[in-house]
């Protein structure tokens, strides 16, 4: 970290040096993480727009071109209407039967419900076993699930 924040120092300092002529300036450097990669076929901006929030993230084209098709909010409502908002509040319901999300927001629940993907298994399917390497945590949203632990013996 201390090679990039001597980075920005330079630039800083290079582009003042540059820019005598002007009395005040001000350098705004932002620093952004990816944190998802959209193919063909997906969707995005939709939470934004039924919440009728400002944009979460930035999103910029990687590839050589994109061919995009849009949807205005006034044809969405009309398209979609509330059903996609119903979904996330019926999904936002779910998470809040367990205990620690019992006290979330809608705010804080759409980027938990965002990350977390839907696993359906058969009966008597392991999820895990003793000793596996930890991966994640389990949600039980409908059935049963049985716990066992491994016997050990004194000999």
């Amino acid at each position: 970290m201390a090679e990039h924040s001597r980075f920005l120092f330079d630039f800083k300092h290079n582009l003042k040096a540059q820019l005598k002529d002007v009395q005040k300036l001000h350098i705004h450097v932002h620093m952004m993480r990816e944190v998802n990669i959209f193919k063909q076929g997906k969707s995005f901006g939709e939470l934004a727009l039924i919440n009728d929030a400002k944009r979460a993230a930035t999103v910029q084209v990687s590839s050589a071109s994109v061919a995009l098709a849009t949807l205005v909010k006034e044809d969405y409502t009309k398209i979609i209407g509330t059903s996609y908002k119903d979904k996330l509040e019926q999904a936002y319901s779910t998470l809040k039967k367990f205990e620690m999300f019992k006290h979330f927001t809608g705010s804080r629940l759409q980027p938990i419900h965002l990350l977390m993907k839907e696993l359906n298994v058969g009966k008597e399917q392991y999820l895990y076993e003793q000793g596996a390497k930890v991966d994640g945590i389990y949600f039980l949203v409908s059935g049963k699930a049985k716990k066992y632990k491994k016997i050990e013996k004194n000999c």
